[in-house]
């Protein structure tokens, strides 16, 4: 059974690969995401605690893998109304690690790029962290030990094997079979 605290290290490990920092592999996590979310909404909150929302981080850098016309948002845009709570170092490599597999389209505008590294510099000259991991703040996924105190002895949390779970959400995801063995 994959432990539930690696379910999460390893979905921000995977966006921080490039190979999986892809439109068709956004749309893989987002599917399970969804499926996980149905799960989340089922179960109580005895089972889930707040693991719908601790995940927030790894919901917003997914839905910016799969958000049509990026080169058409501003930064104001991606920063205040797409993903609020990544910081600009995260943003920065989900954008410039982003490659669309499945239309071909690209990231966003060299303009914004160019606004996130003076951002960044910005920040580096006020001593503030220059981490480009997209889990520089592990804080994110604190709650969802929740979880763990659900878990029985057979990795069943009310009925539902998170093994499954987890699975489902990465074994679809070219190169990440490696990751979560």
């Amino acid at each position: 059974m994959v432990s539930d605290g690696l379910i999460c290290d390893h979905c921000c490990s995977l966006l921080l690969r490039r190979e999986c920092c892809s439109f068709s592999n956004g749309e893989y996590v987002k599917t399970g995401l969804a499926e996980l979310e149905l799960w989340c909404v089922d179960a109580t909150e005895e089972y889930t605690g707040s693991a719908w929302e601790e995940l927030k981080h790894i919901r917003q850098a997914v839905g910016f893998l799969v958000i049509h016309q990026k080169p058409r948002k501003s930064l104001n845009e991606i920063t205040k109304e797409l993903c609020p709570v990544l910081s600009i170092q995260q943003l920065y490599r989900i954008s410039t690690m982003y490659w669309d597999d499945k239309y071909g389209t690209h990231s966003v505008s060299s303009d914004v790029i160019t606004s996130m590294r003076t951002m960044m510099s910005e920040d580096s000259n006020n001593a503030v962290s220059t981490s480009f991991l997209l889990d520089d703040d592990s804080s994110c996924f604190g709650e969802f030990v929740h979880f763990s105190s659900a878990i029985d002895n057979r990795g069943r949390c009310d009925g539902y094997l998170l093994s499954d779970i987890s699975l489902f959400l990465l074994s679809e995801m070219p190169g990440t079979r490696e990751a979560i063995l």
